[in-house]
């Protein structure tokens, strides 16, 4: 982005998984477990190295939904200021 003129735009892409508002911790604590179980696979890392894909960095559900809050606050600026709109 910087050499298009937003250096301020560090922009890469990313996956995650939520659960709906409401999910009673135990079991977000329990998915997030899972998911770390099988993301600290070796198999897994190589099979996402394979595809160019960075093996999931460790964040837990509180720190997700930081970075989510953080990133729509940006982001969603960005969006006003440029008036975008979904058609």
């Amino acid at each position: 982005m910087a050499e298009l003129g937003y250096p301020q735009l560090n922009l890469s892409s990313w996956t995650g998984i939520a659960a709906p508002a409401g999910t009673p911790e135990p079991v977000v604590q329990k998915l997030y477990q899972a998911v770390r179980q099988a993301a600290s696979e070796p198999a897994m890392q190589t099979a996402l190295r394979a595809r160019g894909v960075f093996p999931p960095e460790e964040m837990t559900p509180a720190a997700f939904e930081r970075m989510m809050a953080e990133r729509m606050q940006r982001y969603g600026e960005v969006v006003r200021r440029a008036k975008i709109s979904a058609e």
